[in-house]
């Protein structure tokens, strides 16, 4: 009956999120330096000065999830096997 658990929890698969596939990841990362570079001139006196903080949340965004940029080794004692894990 235990052999049957472990089992059932090595067949199981981790599948990670590719956050470079989704479309908003897509979308920030090919455009929001554009609109950065253009925000001053275009939308500063409709909608007031960007706060530093909206950029500094997109960029850890376009980071999140990603190996690169931090991950955690993660073991199972049962059956040994490895995987990494991004840092979010």
């Amino acid at each position: 009956m235990v052999e049957d658990s472990r089992r059932k929890a090595t067949q199981s698969v981790y599948k990670p999120r590719n956050p470079r596939k989704t479309p908003l990841w897509r979308i920030l990362n090919g455009h929001f330096g554009e609109f950065l570079s253009v925000y001053e001139d275009r939308f500063e006196s409709r909608y007031g000065r960007l706060s530093a903080h909206v950029q500094k949340v997109v960029e850890r965004y376009l980071r999140c999830g990603i190996l690169e940029f931090g991950f955690a080794r993660i073991r199972c004692e049962a059956c040994g096997r490895e995987l990494l894990l991004p840092l979010s």
